[in-house]
């Protein structure tokens, strides 16, 4: 009693220890000494085989047996539902992380049989070489383990199709993540594999060295295929719809910095009426009735300003719409030239003329009605029962229409010009671009053209004299604007009222793409 069973006597014949003896090497030790059999009892990564030949220890094979093959199964399982659609939830970094560990996972339940088909540490190494590859990149992920062990068990737990499967995963994850702080650890027992093959005590450095792993995505999805797909396809509709909208915001905010100036309160400054009210009033009543106050009577009332601003767009617009301009030409002398191909817009005008016609006759007849913009805007958020109203509801909208068709195709025209402009700037001129400067427009397709004689000065007795033609359509442009605003065009107005919603969308597809690892900003400049 007292001695271990089957032990052998290492102390001598005598029983007694020998001088200079140690009780700490044993028989493995004493037989070889060297710095490989050292350093594997130190790691409990290598013992005396037959002939006492060292060989991987019994723990390095248990340190691959500590999942079950179900547990194993259940968690591979749910790692893959995860690969499918975790990138929904998770960045780049943190999705990224997760495939690591499914990948070394799926590899390190095939280890142990690698492991005992061969005697050869060369065939280990090549056997495990994935393994090794996907724990070496695993451990460079930022908190890789608390994302494995933390992060992905609580989607897990959220994903409902595997739900259930996520204490298991959690238990897995756990032992992934404690790997390296065992007896033996994961790194010792791969290091072992290279120390017998190599004949030499290695480290975790010339393991790195011989597996060349390359540095962790940390902005970009490292996904199966399909997944890749299914994330390059989000992340193009959501760039499309972040340009879609910043092209909207875009082009409101240039809008309303070039075609509206607002008063301190960011109310709508109309003094640019006053010439087309004065206008208006001398073509209708005579010079004798143009007065400060008579303006300010016809910019207070609804009716009578939508009369007079249709009155100056018959007597001035329209002239340059349709038919001969006479121009300053070269040499100082009166030349008519035309901007557009005559009856380039015959429908809008023929529609114009009705609408234009009708607020004539409606002014006629309601001569001394008073109907201030009060009024209009309760009238336009609630239905009048007034007929007369009504009637004046009904004009507005198509006086509306009209602006909007003049608007449009003259905002094509608009852009175009600087389009061509930009051409002329970098040096991408045409001699066919060059010579729309003196050609009518004959349509209005997008693309770089020019505003024919942009430069040139208006003459005659019109509100445009002295302005260049360039300058003629810019004006018009800005009234149609202005006319649409103060007449409450409900598509304009609720484009200029929507830029906190779309700002809101915006910065959404953004966060959301900033998510996908996208800098949005960067990658549209």
């Amino acid at each position: 009693t007292g001695k271990s069973a089957g032990k052998p006597n290492r102390t001598g014949s005598s029983g007694k220890k020998k001088s200079g003896g140690d009780d700490s090497v044993g028989w493995f030790e004493r037989l070889f000494g060297s710095a490989i059999s050292r350093w594997g009892k130190k790691t409990a990564t290598l013992e005396s085989g037959l002939f006492s030949k060292p060989r991987l220890s019994d723990q390095v094979y248990g340190l691959f047996r500590g999942l079950r093959e179900d547990q194993l199964t259940a968690s591979v399982k749910a790692l893959r539902a995860l690969a499918g659609g975790a990138w929904e939830v998770l960045e780049p970094a943190r999705y990224n992380t997760m495939i690591a560990a499914y990948q070394f996972l799926t590899e390190f339940a095939r280890a142990e049989s690698t492991l005992r088909k061969s005697e050869r540490p060369e065939d280990w190494i090549t056997g495990t070489i994935k393994m090794q590859k996907f724990y070496a990149l695993l451990e460079q992920y930022p908190d890789w383990q608390k994302i494995i062990t933390g992060d992905i068990i609580e989607l897990t737990r959220k994903t409902e199709n595997i739900a259930p499967l996520a204490d298991t995963l959690a238990a897995t994850m756990k032992y992934i993540a404690t790997l390296n702080s065992r007896k033996p650890s994961f790194k010792n027992a791969i290091i072992a594999m290279y120390t017998l093959a190599r004949d030499r005590v290695c480290d975790w450095d010339d393991v790195l060295k011989e597996l060349k792993i390359r540095k962790p995505a940390l902005d970009t999805y490292r996904a199966p295929d399909q997944v890749t797909t299914r994330i390059h396809q989000r992340i193009t509709d959501l760039r499309n719809k972040y340009n879609n909208v910043k092209a909207q915001l875009d082009d409101i905010n240039r809008i309303k910095e070039k075609y509206y100036q607002l008063d301190s309160d960011g109310r709508l400054k109309t003094d640019f009426l006053n010439p087309i009210v004065r206008e208006a009033i001398r073509r209708t009543f005579g010079d004798g009735s143009v007065s400060d106050s008579s303006v300010a009577a016809y910019k207070r009332e609804a009716h009578r300003l939508l009369y007079a601003v249709l009155k100056d767009f018959d007597a001035n617009a329209l002239n340059v719409l349709n038919g001969a301009v006479n121009t300053m030409g070269d040499g100082h002398h009166s030349e008519e030239i035309f901007v557009f191909k005559q009856g380039l817009f015959k429908k809008h005008i023929e529609q114009f003329d009705l609408v234009f016609r009708e607020s004539e006759s409606f002014l006629k007849k309601y001569k001394d009605m008073s109907y201030g913009f009060t009024d209009f805007m309760s009238d336009l958020k609630k239905p009048p029962q007034d007929p007369v109203v009504q009637n004046f509801i009904g004009l507005v909208k198509n006086a509306n229409k009209i602006f909007k068709a003049f608007n449009y195709d003259l905002s094509t025209v608009s852009a175009n010009h600087e389009k061509a402009l930009e051409r002329d700037r970098l040096g991408k001129m045409t001699d066919g671009l060059r010579n729309t400067a003196v050609l009518p427009i004959e349509n209005f397709e997008p693309g770089p053209r020019f505003i024919p004689f942009a430069h040139r000065k208006v003459v005659g007795n019109t509100r445009y004299n002295d302005m260049t033609v360039g300058e003629v359509v810019e004006d018009m442009l800005r009234n149609l604007y202005n006319f649409l605003y103060i007449f409450r065009d409900q598509e304009l107005t609720t484009e200029l009222t929507s830029i906190p919603e779309k700002t809101r969308s915006m910065d959404a597809f953004k966060e959301q793409l900033a998510r996908l690892g996208v800098n949005v900003e960067a990658s549209s400049g």
